[in-house]
């Protein structure tokens, strides 16, 4: 059993062989019989927040897995940094920086990246995995109010080269669901994509 704790949060996951049914309470899950974490993955917690996802993705990957943990609002990194110290995790590695198509800044309004040039830093996938060496990731997870699109356009590269599995939330924009599906596909065509049980996330495998 892993334990992750937090300043309002306690919960018990049996996280091995595998995280079932990574659950959050309207969302549903992210992982399906093909979608799962396994020991040793390199995982990319996009959207991290607290860090519900990124330390249970640590515990389950071990001490061989790898997880980076996109956050870019500082209150949300701060408490991330804290549960990550409180389970401790030495695998985790927190990005205060936004994701999306390319480098930049951004603004944002409480939880949702807006229009304009703002003070957060923006950087793309295919920019963060050739500046830091990524050799692998074979789980991405991602939540980030709409940007979604964004994101997987400024990973295109990296994507179809380590092919990840992968859970998404498609709910944020009335097109997500249509608009997701296709860039997933242009980036791998053989990819299969399932809705999870509340049909407001890909799962892709």
């Amino acid at each position: 059993m892993g334990m992750f704790q937090g300043n309002f949060w306690s919960f018990c996951f049996p996280i091995f062989p595998k995280v079932r049914h990574l659950f959050w309470p309207l969302d549903g899950e992210y992982d399906n019989e093909k979608t799962y974490l396994r020991s040793g993955d390199g995982v990319f917690d996009i959207g991290a927040c607290m860090g519900v996802f990124s330390c249970l993705a640590g515990l389950a990957t071990g001490e061989e897995g790898r997880v980076y943990a996109f956050e870019p609002l500082k209150e949300w990194a701060s408490l991330l940094r804290m549960n990550i110290a409180l389970n401790n995790l030495h695998n985790v590695t927190v990005v205060e920086k936004a994701l999306g198509d390319s480098p930049g800044t951004v603004r944002m309004e409480g939880i949702t990246i807006v229009d304009g040039a703002g003070d957060i830093p923006v950087t793309t996938i295919d920019t963060f995995v050739r500046e830091k060496g990524i050799e692998r990731i074979d789980f991405l997870k991602m939540d980030v109010e709409g940007f979604e699109r964004k994101v997987l356009l400024g990973g295109k590269e990296s994507l179809s080269r380590f092919k990840p599995r992968m859970g998404i939330c498609i709910y944020h924009l009335p097109d997500d669901p249509e608009v997701l599906r296709r860039i997933i596909l242009d980036i791998n065509p053989n990819y299969r994509i399932e809705k999870n049980s509340t049909g407001k996330k890909f799962l892709v495998y």
